[in-house]
């Protein structure tokens, strides 16, 4: 009788877990895994939702761990790129968007050149193509929060500045059943606020990998998720991508409003691509399509996370024209070039998802109303 085996995600292969040099962790057992199916969001998630190769209880155990904090420590420091987001089992910590030095987080303040340094710069580079002056680095046995960032043994503790940073109003307070991080750790992006433990608290910490699941095999966490992304993130994506960063607040809310959210591919597309030289295949044949040259344009696309081909076709294939990655935008010629001739805009090229791809699609009808007017006079007549 043959055995059949299911293939489980190599990130798996090492629990969360069972990652090295992380302060107050805990892996997660079949009492905790129990404990939080009773609990939200978990208790709303329907098991059979997820397939046999991804299994809730699954993604529980090798995706998430259990971290303690004290009172003070740094759950999570302003600036840090994210790769996981948190649930608060017990207790509850501050959002500190106020009342934190960048000394006190161990960011080192820059220090601007003066006009005879800069000139001089050409001349003082080392000849080394990278090249580090370590005599600027602390020295000793003491390890300062400058060193001391998310996942290493050094567990930063900033309780002295608790009274300061309970004095801002916007720094709120999230208790127990609250998400926080989720919009770094799906983006990929820095973390927008400091995190301080608000006295001793149980966090479950699940990585971006097992995150990404949860939000594509249960609609609840997707909504919110998504909701939240458009409440604090999408304005702040909209402005950081450079076509963009032009809009004023009133276009920015409008435009957060109606975009929508798209996701294609893989994360675990490396494997995939291997084996595609194995078997000679075409690997434009396995990234999903967004868009395909000739259709019709439905709106501007612009990259959230990940990396995208573009390509036309070339006799009896297509040839890669370019890759756009976050930030960047696909379909704005295309836009253009139909309000100046008042056509149907249709797309000149096929875009494709590389690995796995995050977009945002801000509607044709909304750009036309919202962005195009506040577009550089230059980049709107094509010059």
């Amino acid at each position: 009788m043959p055995v059949s085996t299911l293939k489980k995600p190599r990130r798996w292969d090492l629990p969360y877990s069972a990652e090295p040099g992380v302060p107050g962790v805990a892996p997660v057992d079949v009492a905790d895994i129990e404990m939080l199916l009773a609990r939200e969001p978990f208790s709303r998630m329907s098991p059979d939702s997820f397939p046999p190769t991804l299994k809730l209880t699954d993604i529980l155990r090798n995706d998430c761990r259990l971290r303690r904090y004290r009172n003070g420590d740094l759950v999570v420091r302003l600036g840090d790129y994210g790769t996981s987001a948190f649930l608060i089992l017990d207790g509850s910590v501050r959002v500190a968007v106020e009342g934190l030095d960048p000394d006190v987080l161990g960011r080192t303040r820059p220090r601007k050149r003066g006009l005879l340094k800069s000139l001089l710069q050409p001349l003082t580079n080392s000849p080394i193509p990278e090249s580090r002056d370590a005599r600027r680095y602390p020295q000793g046995q003491v390890q300062p929060l400058a060193l001391a960032t998310e996942g290493t043994p050094e567990q930063p503790n900033v309780a002295e500045y608790l009274p300061r940073i309970y004095y801002h109003e916007q720094n709120v307070r999230l208790e127990a059943g609250q998400i926080f991080g989720e919009l770094a750790a799906l983006g990929r992006i820095p973390r927008a606020a400091s995190i301080v433990s608000e006295g001793d608290s149980l966090l479950l910490e699940i990585r971006w990998q097992g995150l990404r699941d949860l939000r594509k095999y249960d609609e609840g966490l997707r909504e919110h998720v998504d909701r939240q992304y458009r409440r604090y993130g999408l304005v702040a994506t909209l402005q950081a991508a450079p076509l963009l960063d032009r809009l004023d607040a009133e276009a920015a809310d409008e435009v957060a409003r109606h975009a929508e959210f798209e996701s294609y591919g893989a994360f675990d597309w490396y494997g995939t691509y291997k084996e595609l030289r194995e078997r000679e295949l075409d690997p434009l044949s396995e990234e999903p399509l967004i868009a395909a040259e000739g259709d019709r344009v439905r709106g501007l696309i612009l990259v959230r996370s990940g990396f995208a081909r573009v390509s036309r076709r070339h006799g009896h294939g297509e040839r890669t024209l370019n890759y756009l990655g976050p930030g960047q935008t696909f379909g704005l010629t295309e836009l253009l070039e139909a309000d100046r001739s008042g056509t149907r805009a249709r797309y000149a090229c096929t875009l494709r998802a590389i690995g796995y791809l995050d977009i945002v699609v801000i509607p044709a009808g909304i750009f036309r109303r919202h962005v195009l007017p506040q577009i550089e006079p230059a980049v709107r007549e094509g010059r």
